[in-house]
């Protein structure tokens, strides 16, 4: 067994942001040198573990689905849930959400502060 485990496949998604939120997304990615992609993954992962109700969800749906399996062709709730406009719609409510908090942090005199000691000008 090797220490070190391979990284998670990678899937590619497509969203649309709005302008605003786009902005502060790819500032923030620089703020913390990052990717946009990286922010995003981290909000979504923030999200998820933050939403007990999600969670109990979750849990829920594995125990019925290591009683029962599920028929072929049918998808799990997990991916109805997924794959619903509900919860696209408040997964990206709440990286908006995030992305404001984090826009005032950075619009803050003191990040300003900060933003500048650390340009490489």
């Amino acid at each position: 067994m090797s220490f070190i485990k391979r990284p998670p496949e990678r899937v590619t998604r497509e969203f649309q942001l709005e302008e605003p939120l786009a902005q502060t997304l790819d500032t923030y990615a620089k703020f913390i040198d990052s990717t946009p992609d990286h922010v995003a993954a981290s909000a979504l992962r923030f999200v998820f573990w933050k939403d007990k109700e999600f969670d109990r969800l979750q849990k829920e749906q594995r125990k019925s689905s290591s009683d029962q399996r599920a028929r072929p062709g049918e998808k799990s709730l997990i991916q109805r849930l997924i794959n619903s406009k509900d919860f696209v719609a408040f997964t990206l409510t709440a990286v908006r959400g995030m992305a404001l908090y984090f826009s005032s942090i950075l619009t803050s005199p003191a990040s300003a502060a900060r933003c500048a000691r650390t340009s490489p000008v």
